[in-house]
């Protein structure tokens, strides 16, 4: 067998062996990593609101279900959603959980202040 033979023949499965690896990294960290949830809007936590709702926007990562106080949220491919809620007088609490399909949960609690 020639050298350049041997050479490419090395590569070639040396570079099946290294897509197979970095496969599975990807497949264990799926697995391993917490769903992860991001809220884009508001954009900070104890925020005031002047109007009668709020548009809630952000997205998830690693996240099977996403729930905000309990209700089933829908989410697109890449992870964004969104969802108008009318706010109550005071404090509005929000509770955000996402699961993974491996039954791993990440929680997140954004409260918004309605003020008259």
């Amino acid at each position: 067998m020639s050298s350049k033979r041997f050479f490419l023949t090395h590569f070639f499965w040396g570079g099946i062996a290294i897509l197979i690896f970095f496969y599975i990294l990807v497949q264990f960290l799926s697995v391993a990593l917490l769903p992860k949830i991001v809220i884009t809007n508001p954009v900070k936590n104890n925020v005031q609101i002047l109007g009668e709702e709020i548009l809630i926007r952000g997205f998830v990562k690693r996240t099977y279900f996403l729930k905000i106080n309990g209700e089933l949220i829908a989410f697109d491919s890449k992870g964004n959603f969104e969802k108008s809620v009318v706010l109550q007088k005071d404090v509005n609490t929000f509770n955000f959980e996402a699961e993974s399909r491996f039954g791993k949960k990440t929680n997140y609690q954004l409260k918004v202040l309605k003020v008259e």
